[in-house]
């Protein structure tokens, strides 16, 4: 179960963090990768040490840096959507104004 977890209430979720690369074989953190200053597994040199998977996903989703990048990584996506909205919002308010002329 690389790319989901169980948790304590018995649902299973997708690690939406983690993507693998066909090509290289290997899974790395997208958000460590884009986010972290610092070098981990997970987004320098790619993760394939597949006996270890498990383990090795748990400890690095728990990490303190993991979790500062997952944080950034959900204001980013929170901000997108209210550029999103104010888009939206800004093109249907053009739309009525082409139509009333």
């Amino acid at each position: 179960m690389l790319f989901k977890k169980e948790l304590r209430n018995g649902e299973v979720v997708d690690h939406e963090w983690l993507i693998y690369s066909p090509s290289q074989r290997n899974v790395c953190c997208f958000v460590c990768k884009l986010f972290s200053s610092t070098s981990s597994t997970f987004n320098s040199s790619e993760f394939n040490a597949w006996k270890q998977a498990n383990m090795a996903t748990s400890q690095h989703e728990n990490s303190p840096e993991h979790r500062k990048c997952m944080m950034s990584y959900h204001s980013l996506l929170q901000i997108s959507s209210r550029v999103n909205s104010q888009l939206s919002y800004s093109s249907k308010m053009n739309v009525k104004e082409v139509c009333r002329e």
